[in-house]
């Protein structure tokens, strides 16, 4: 046990200061447990007691299916305040941004605080300025957009003293904030699922779009959209556009009307992959196979639309990936904020990737209609 102990003490001691002194670089991916143990010649239940104390000083990061990685150092003193909205909703993309933003901080060696939008509206403007100096917070990443400009969030993020981001914004939030943001790149996503669909034969494509956007279709206004359609040769016939709250009854009912019409879509290009799985249940009840009958066409990149039966084509917006370069983005906010700041504040396109995926299909020749 003695023999043991002394030689998991001379490890960890070891690669301490190996890491201090620089023989590794910041955010350097050290090798699997068992090629490293073999590398440092001692047993791997020897190398893990010391790789969980250098985790323990905050001198590696340990990510679950991704390996160690040593924590740089200037990153060590970084705090940064995560303000998310609701995260009990599973549609919220909150969800999959903060993923992409606690395994990037970890690499970083980031410390991130993660904190409801609704507590913090709780208070005024200069309590949470002395929060924020009170935690030592030095940057915030907060997940919302399409602000007009009288919001009390706004009112908040302003008074704060530090700089901001908007991982998941809009085109206009970057005019009307002034903060740093990353937008989507939902207008060339929402193009790319209409010319795919186009190539596959399908003219008759009806289109679900959310409530909470009425006056935009990924990008588009109506008129706008009509005239993409238009420009790929598909119909531009209104009953094949519905506007919806994301409810299942609501969407069922569109699918059973459009299913009825003397001209059915061969398609349906959902607004988001959340409301993919109401379409799916209300295809499965009217016995309408998918792809073989009717194509289904997502739009976000839900992480479990990989897994649908069949898997849902969709346009990607890559939320982790948005994450992870929100801190990137923030751990050097010192180039682009405050009076020595050498750059502008930065607004950044997220690219969107189709993934086209069984739930997609060319057109039957005996459903194209004359």
């Amino acid at each position: 046990m003695q023999l043991y102990e002394l030689k998991k003490d001379l490890l960890y001691e070891k690669l301490k200061s190996e890491i201090l002194d620089g023989k590794y670089d910041a955010s350097q991916k050290l090798p699997k447990e068992i090629d490293f143990a073999r590398q440092l010649d001692v047993a791997k239940v020897t190398l893990r007691s010391a790789l969980s104390r250098l985790e323990e000083e905050g001198l590696v990061a340990r990510i679950h299916g991704k390996g160690t990685f040593v924590v740089p150092e200037k990153a060590k003193k970084k705090d940064i305040l995560v303000i998310v909205g609701n995260l009990n909703e599973f549609a919220n993309p909150s969800i999959y941004i903060l993923e992409g933003i606690k395994n990037a901080a970890v690499k970083k060696g980031i410390n991130i605080k993660i904190c409801d939008r609704q507590y913090l509206e709780a208070l005024t403007p200069k309590a949470f300025a002395q929060n924020i100096r009170d935690n030592k917070i030095s940057g915030i990443i907060a997940i919302a957009s399409y602000f007009i400009g009288d919001e009390y969030l706004l009112r908040l993020l302003k008074s704060s003293g530090v700089p901001v981001l908007l991982p998941h914004a809009f085109s206009s939030d970057y005019r009307v904030t002034g903060f740093a943001t990353i937008v989507p790149e939902q207008a060339e996503g929402c193009m790319r699922a209409i010319e795919y669909l186009s190539s596959q034969g399908h003219k008759r494509i009806a289109t679900i779009v959310h409530t909470l956007s009425p006056n935009l279709i990924r990008g588009y206004n109506k008129d706008g959209y009509k005239d993409l359609l238009k420009k790929y040769g598909a119909d531009t016939d209104d009953k094949l556009i519905k506007f919806m709250a994301y409810e299942k009854e609501d969407t069922i009912k569109a699918v059973n009307e459009w299913m009825k019409l003397s001209e059915p879509p061969t398609a349906i290009f959902c607004f988001s992959d959340y409301f993919a799985l109401y379409v799916y249940e209300a295809l499965s009840k009217l016995r309408i196979k998918i792809p073989e009958d009717i194509s289904v066409m997502g739009f976000c990149g839900y992480p479990g639309s990989a897994m649908m039966g069949p898997p849902l084509s969709t346009i990607d917006l890559e939320y982790n990936k948005a994450g992870e370069l929100a801190i990137d983005l923030i751990s050097k906010a010192e180039e682009w904020y405050g009076k020595k700041s050498r750059s502008s504040v930065p607004q950044v396109k997220q690219r969107s990737f189709l993934k086209e995926r069984e739930s997609t299909g060319a057109i039957k020749k005996e459903v194209l209609y004359a």
